[in-house]
């Protein structure tokens, strides 16, 4: 079962949250609130949020700095909410990030239907994937999370998968996955390629990811360009 899409609800107003949460609840979204920038921050570092709705008068750094170190860290899809925008606040709104911006109050039905249109064209295909402390004496992450699930990977598993997020939606060839797990020895290892893949397919499908590992058949693999490496700042904004 694919798991529910997070929306993280970064807002001022207790009101914005309590309506929001019933209005994407509705939706089959996990929401997460946050009433602060910082707060906001630290969510999207921990959580990883499919969408990021922003209140653009946030109080403090307000949220078109919040929108750009987003945008900057990772792009995530934002869709930013007003009170009193002006055209001039609309432009740099976009031209800073965000996928859209809708006008206080707003029709519930309406923000719903925005959500659904950005969940859909923003939503990694087959999983989110996040590795972590990668290890600069080898190819391997020491920690990868599918979907919020830490896997548990061995040596070898985990080298095939962080070379391959290097470049998501890349053909990596078969000679060249070798020759970076296994060096001079690689030319003969394309059985024990095939089978690490193998197992490392059947350890993302358990956590809702059959497709994250694409095949060019005889000549490589490929990570859906869903696969990213992140990191999130969260030291106070100037």
């Amino acid at each position: 079962m694919n798991p529910l899409p997070k929306v993280l609800v970064v807002d001022s107003d207790p009101a914005i949250h309590r309506l929001l949460g019933i209005l994407l609840e509705g939706e089959h979204c996990r929401v997460i609130s946050a009433r602060t920038a910082q707060e906001g921050l630290s969510r999207a570092s921990s959580v990883s949020p499919d969408l990021v709705i922003l209140e653009l008068e946030l109080p403090g750094c307000g949220g078109l700095a919040v929108l750009r170190t987003l945008y900057e860290c990772r792009r995530y899809p934002v869709l930013m909410v007003s009170s009193r925008a002006s055209v001039d606040d609309k432009v740099k709104a976009l031209d800073a990030g965000a996928c859209d911006l809708v006008m206080k109050p707003f029709n519930g039905a309406e923000i719903a239907a925005r959500v659904r249109v950005q969940l859909r064209t923003s939503r990694p295909r087959g999983a989110t994937l996040v590795l972590c402390g990668l290890d600069s004496s080898g190819p391997s992450a020491r920690q990868v999370f599918v979907n919020g699930i830490k896997l548990e990977l061995t040596a070898k598993e985990g080298a095939v998968l962080q070379i391959l997020a290097i470049q998501p939606g890349e053909l990596v060839t078969n000679q060249s996955l070798m020759q970076s797990i296994w060096g001079s020895q690689g030319a003969a290892q394309l059985h024990e390629l095939r089978v690490y893949v193998t197992r490392l397919r059947r350890k993302l499908e358990a956590c809702g990811a059959a497709n994250l590992i694409e095949t060019e058949f005889n000549l490589g693999y490929g990570l859906s360009t869903g696969a990213r490496r992140e990191h999130l700042p969260t030291t106070p904004l100037s």
